[in-house]
Order: structure tokens, then C-alpha cells, then sequence
């Protein structure tokens, strides 16, 4: 985010200070579940083709399936997803990954993250009442 504003690297006490990498590797699973919607309705809305959106969910797919490192020059998990993508598959593609996403984006992602959560500790207070 910073760095495409200002047109090179932060440096490493910078990035340090701005980035959330080490709390968003957290919430990876839901930030993909989230880019796929997000990426369905701008197919739906012929913002991408049907390629691309095929080369996004394929991409996106593959990413359940990765360990992310901590230590990345990204900011947080939105930033370090697309750039992920962007190397599977293209900067074609994958640079529409995100297009037309709102900030309020990552308040999805925390609802399905803590609705996942709440159904897995209601289970288990049933498990432990019942």
C-alpha cells in the first residue's frame, strides 16, 4: 500500500512499524475465501473475463494449501495474497485480483473468521454442557 504510493521499498524500521503480517497470517484462509467472492463478482459484473477469473479462483485455491512466512517484505495478508497470485498467474490476471475493493473489505473477512470461530466454541460448550 505504502510503497506503491511512494515508489520504492520501506525500510525495514518502517515496515516493521506499518506492517501486520505477524497478526494477519491469522486470518489468511478467510482473506482467500474473501478475494474468491470478491473475485466471482467481478466476473459477475464483466469487470474480468472468464479466463481470469478461472486463473484467480485456480490461484487463490492453491494458496489454502501454503505455509505463509512471517517474514515477508508485505505489509499484511491482502498485499502479500495478491502478490502471491500475481506470481502463479500473472500480473494479467492477478493485478484485477483486487479491483474495485472497498477498505471496509477487511471487516468481511473478520466476520467469517469469527463466525467460524463462534460455531466451533458453541460446539464445544455443548460438547462440554451436554
Amino acid at each position: 500500500m505504502y510503497r506503491s504510493r511512494l515508489g520504492k521499498n520501506l525500510g525495514k524500521i518502517t515496515l516493521d512499524y506499518v506492517s501486520s503480517i505477524n497478526d494477519d497470517v491469522e486470518i489468511a484462509h478467510y482473506d482467500i475465501l474473501g478475494s474468491q467472492a470478491h473475485a466471482i463478482m467481478l466476473y459477475e459484473n464483466k469487470i474480468i473475463t472468464k479466463n481470469e477469473i478461472k486463473k484467480i479462483l485456480k490461484g487463490l485455491e492453491s494458496l489454502k494449501k501454503e505455509k505463509f512466512d512471517k517474514k515477508t517484505n508485505s505489509e499484511d495478508i491482502h498485499e502479500l495474497i495478491e502478490s502471491m497470485i500475481i506470481k502463479k498467474i500473472g500480473i494479467d490476471a492477478g493485478g484485477k485480483m483486487h479491483t474495485a475493493r472497498s477498505r471496509v473489505y477487511f471487516l468481511t473477512i473478520f466476520y467469517l473468521m469469527l463466525t467460524h470461530c463462534s460455531g466451533i466454541l458453541i460446539g464445544f460448550m455443548s460438547h462440554m454442557v451436554g
